[in-house]
């Protein structure tokens, strides 16, 4: 009894195995693509490089002049960079 039992558990982990979907991939990053404005921007700010930030932020204020966060940030960097 005990090695049926056994048998049908192996027989139902392999088929509840079988029907699971393999995981998707995670999307390539892309190559060869410069980042976009934004990444520039934030990854400046992170370098500690605040006046190229700041000129990437406003940037993107002209691209996006209804987006507040990009005035903040662009205020937020030039308040931090070197006179």
């Amino acid at each position: 009894m005990r090695t049926l039992r056994c048998a049908l558990g192996l027989l139902l982990t392999a088929a509840v195995a079988s029907c699971q979907q393999p995981a998707p991939a995670a999307p390539a990053a892309p190559t060869g693509q410069e980042p976009s404005l934004r990444e520039q921007a934030f990854g400046a700010e992170n370098r500690g490089q605040f006046a190229v930030a700041a000129e990437a932020f406003l940037k993107l204020v002209a691209e996006e002049p209804g987006n507040a966060e990009w005035v903040v940030s662009a205020g937020r960097c030039l308040g931090r960079s070197p006179a």
